[in-house]
């Protein structure tokens, strides 16, 4: 076609509507391309032909101003030509001006197809914008693609598009390129905040299980970590009592980013695109999936890193080797140090974020609360502390088994167990102080109140130790000592009875226990107390264990009956003892439980003058004497031994439960002086001291009942065998007697059996403590089975028979007690006998006694002008009213020797 076609000169042709029929509408991209080319045609011909029109206008109208000029000179010569020459210069006039109005209406015309150009343009520019943004996004050049989908958008609300609904398609594509945006940008700062790249970054190297390139990925981000110290040091600075929160940003002046730093550059794009309060919401709902996203990426890594990748290497049962121990602690201290390290950061970079939210005076609420109440519930979810939560089936506190079985198999990184937390409470506070301490900084006023003070991790944390680690605690020391586990290693060289049915508590289970909590109590001073609670429960109850054996032991016994009887209580008879000299010997660096532990051993105070040795001795003497002197008739004995402690396994559970108690009762008071352990860190908490104290006096008391039971135990011994002696025959015949009699034998065999069964129990302090006055009172009871031999014969024969039975006793009693130290008067109530007497005179005293039975009637008033005050008058009495058949006497004989007596 080399003509423009007729229609465009046509006066009702319209560019507008020609363009949106042709152009716009066009159904195929190929038609469009069609039309405008034809457009393009046309104007190139148009400007031709019009450069065409100028161009011989101008040569026509030279051409006739020369003939104008010629005819104008030839007027006078042709005058015939002058008509034809005014006919052509009007219509050259009239050509001239038709011309000039085509020329008008083809530059208006080229004026409304530059418009529709431009409008292509522009429909091109929005079309390609998306392509644009999504490889800007791609380059992580977030201004710029904001940007761009501004300028798009500005194109698309333009006055020459605005009104074109074939333009919907691509306002559509454009705003859906706005969420596309949107979407980046939360993905960005998710990346940044979440620390996504050292994670994948980690999970690219071939050393990804290696501990140290692990803990040098995560903080290999440090523009960050400085911009949040520099925040944090301008902040501390600022006098921030009285101001709000918002001058107070105003005034301070953040030190300048490096020009890497994302989060910054993506809140920046943020806020230019004006989703503000959409991105914040977005960041807000995804906060617990994108902890517990990172929860499970640091288990697989630990997992790895203990050589765990697979969770069916951990087993369900419960493998703690001892008390306050676990192999697994350390893993675990690993894991949340990670963990630590990790939610420490996320929680920086919240707040940083939420700085850049709020710069410029903008007023948003991003919600470091929630974001701290987040990162707090991951930690919660950790040690079981979420209140909505069932109650786990595992006793451990540090079980980080949450969720369905699954996602507690995949998050499982060692064995739970109570004693990881003492290992990791250093860092447990750490994280605590630091999550408290942006909650303060992100506060709106500045200024904690005690509400905010004592809320966060830290108050959970302190809840759960109190409430539920604390008790758990409690529960493994009672198991503990409970299965008295055997295979530890042995700190007490006390051997533990093995032939009794009774299973005793294991000290060095206690030991361990209380060595276990002290432990603890260091590394978690501020719980001090509550561990200090533990320790008394476990002493406790160890105490009452053996309490309870030794109550069963004793209950049934003549010895405990007669007690309770004269209402007497073996504190009592300590209150009576703790003067004594071989009572504080025998207690050495154990407490004395009277009148709490005010009366110090023996060896640390000085000794006493001679007359309030002996007085206390005499007390104690008279004490027993007035216990005893029921059993000294052998009526009392009616019922045979029954009464009596026979079972020398029994004897020796006593002994081992005295040692025993008295041993922990010196551990106690140590510890609570602070002389005791490795580290010799004193207890510096009075509460503890005291219960410490406590303890250490109940123990002692327990160890001192033993202690007295067994001496009185003895006694009554003695005193049953020795009163049987008067049921026997003495009178046989001079030279027959040839050995002891049988009551002799059993209780020197029967004394011999209680000092083999306490031998590796008591300590020979002890051991003295325990027989101490036993010759006294054999020699007490010989004398005075005299008296109880009513219508008995006692011939020469049968002074023989008792002769040999005191040296039987006496051979026994020393073979029994010669090992044993003698320091110390001896114990002995007999008023006739100097107290200060050797204890190897007192049976002696006794044979002298029975062979006054062989003298003559005047001999016996002679010995006895002589020796009125050796014995009692009853003893003495007792002499002339037996009947001797070697020396009879007469009625007025034992009158005058009864009013010798007076």
């Amino acid at each position: 076609m080399s003509v423009i076609d007729p229609v465009f000169f046509d006066k009702k042709f319209n560019v507008s509507r020609y363009m949106l029929r042709y152009v716009v509408g066009a159904a195929t991209d190929e038609l469009r391309d069609q039309q405008l080319q034809k457009v393009r045609k046309f104007r190139a011909m148009a400007d031709n032909q019009i450069d065409g029109v100028i161009d011989q206008s101008f040569v026509n109208f030279n051409t006739s101003l020369a003939r104008f000029t010629t005819i104008a000179n030839q007027l006078q010569e042709t005058r015939n030509k002058v008509q034809e020459i005014r006919k052509r210069a009007a219509d050259g006039r009239t050509i001239l001006g038709s011309k000039t109005k085509n020329l008008r209406e083809l530059l208006l015309q080229k004026y409304e197809a530059k418009k529709v150009i431009d409008i292509i343009n522009d429909i091109e520019c929005i079309e390609a914008a998306p392509a644009k943004i999504d490889a800007l996004l791609t380059q992580r050049k977030f201004l710029e693609a904001v940007d761009e989908f501004a300028s798009a958008l500005d194109l698309v609300f333009s006055e020459q598009l605005v009104a074109f609904h074939a333009t919907t398609g691509l306002r559509n594509d454009l705003m859906e390129c706005k969420q596309t945006i949107e979407d980046r940008l939360v993905q960005e700062l998710q990346r940044a905040v979440y620390l996504k790249g050292a994670f994948a970054n980690i999970a690219s190297r071939t050393n990804q299980y290696s501990l140290a390139a692990i803990e040098s990925e995560l903080n290999s981000d440090v523009n960050l970590d400085q911009e949040f110290d520099n925040l944090m040091l301008v902040m501390r600075k600022a006098d921030t009592a009285d101001q709000h929160r918002k001058s107070r940003l105003n005034s301070v002046a953040v030190a300048p980013l490096p020009t890497n730093n994302v989060l910054r550059t993506a809140v920046s794009a943020v806020k230019k695109l004006h989703r503000e309060r959409e991105t914040i919401g977005t960041i807000k709902s995804s906060i617990e999936h994108e902890l517990d996203d990172v929860v499970a990426k640091l288990s697989r890594l630990c997992r790895g890193i203990f050589n765990s990748s697979s969770s069916t290497s951990f087993a369900n049962a419960f493998t703690e080797a001892t008390f306050g121990l676990h192999d697994n602690s350390n893993d675990f201290g690993t894991f949340l140090r990670l963990l630590f390290t990790v939610l420490r950061r996320v929680a920086q970079r919240h707040y940083l974020v939420s700085i850049y939210f709020e710069a410029d005076g903008d007023n948003w609420d991003y919600g470091m609360f929630e974001v701290i109440t987040k990162i707090a519930g991951v930690l919660e979810a950790l040690f079981k502390l979420s209140r909505n939560k069932p109650a786990a089936t595992n006793p451990s506190g540090e079980d980080n088994q949450i969720g369905s079985p699954t996602a507690k198999r995949s998050r499982l990184v060692c064995e739970p167990s109570v004693f990881h937390l003492p290992e990791v409470y250093e860092e447990l506070q750490r994280i605590g102080k630091d999550l408290q301490l942006l909650f303060r900084a992100s506060s709106r006023s500045g200024v904690s109140s005690p509400t905010s003070s004592l809320s966060g991790f830290a108050g959970f944390l302190n809840t759960f130790i109190t409430q539920k680690w604390v008790p758990k605690v409690k529960a493994k020391a009672q198991h503990f000592l409970a299965v008295k586990a055997r295979g530890q290693t042995t700190v007490c060289r006390l051997p533990i009875p093995s032939d009794t049915s009774y299973q005793p508590p294991s000290i060095d289970s206690l030991l361990h226990v209380i060595e276990n909590l002290r432990e603890m109590m260091l590394k978690m001073p501020t719980h001090a107390s509550d561990l200090a609670s533990v320790l008394e429960a476990s002493v406790l109850s160890w105490l009452e264990e053996c309490a309870a054996i030794v109550r069963d032991i004793r209950e049934q016994t003549l010895n405990h009956q007669q007690l309770q009887t004269k209402n007497v209580t073996y504190a009592d008879l300590a209150a009576i003892f703790h003067e004594y000299e071989g009572y504080q010997r025998a207690k050495q660096d154990s407490p004395i439980p009277f009148r709490n532990s005010k009366v110090q051993p023996a060896r640390s105070t000085s000794i006493g003058t001679g007359s309030s040795r002996v007085s206390a001795e005499e007390m104690i003497a008279a004490r027993e004497l007035e216990l005893e002197c029921d059993l000294y008739d052998p009526d009392a004995w009616m019922q045979g031994p029954d009464g009596l402690l026979m079972d020398n396994a029994r004897i020796g559970m006593l002994g081992y439960a005295n040692s025993a108690c008295d041993l922990i009762a010196v551990y106690l008071q140590r510890v609570a002086g602070g002389s005791e352990g490795s580290n010799n860190a004193p207890v510096t908490s009075p509460a503890l001291t005291m219960a410490l104290q406590a303890a250490s006096w109940q123990c002692s008391a327990l160890a001192d009942e033993c202690l007295l039971f067994l001496r009185r135990e003895v006694r009554l011994h003695c005193c049953y065998y020795l009163t049987q002696l008067v049921s026997l025959r003495f009178d046989m015949e001079e030279g027959l007697p040839t050995m002891a009699q049988d009551s002799v034998l059993t209780l020197n065999l029967d004394l011999s059996s209680i000092e083999n069964a306490l031998q590796p129990y008591l300590a020979s302090d002890k051991m003295t403590l325990v027989f101490n006055g036993v010759d006294a009172l054999l020699s007490r009871l010989l004398i005075g089975d005299l008296a109880q031999m009513t219508g008995c014969a006692f011939t020469r024969g049968g002074v023989q028979q008792m002769l040999l039975n005191i040296g039987a006793l006496r051979q026994g009693l020393t073979g029994t007690l010669y090992s044993y130290p003698r320091n110390g008067t001896s114990l002995s109530s007999s008023a006739s006998m100097a107290s200060s007497c050797s204890s190897a005179s007192r049976l002696e005293h006794a044979k002298r006694y029975y062979q006054l039975l062989n003298l003559s009637e005047t001999q016996l008033e002679m010995f006895l002008l002589a020796n009125r005050g050796a014995y009692t008058h009853d003893a003495f009495r007792a002499l002339w009213r037996v009947n001797a058949p070697h020396r009879p006497l007469a009625k007025g004989s034992v009158n005058k020797l009864d009013s010798l007596l007076r």
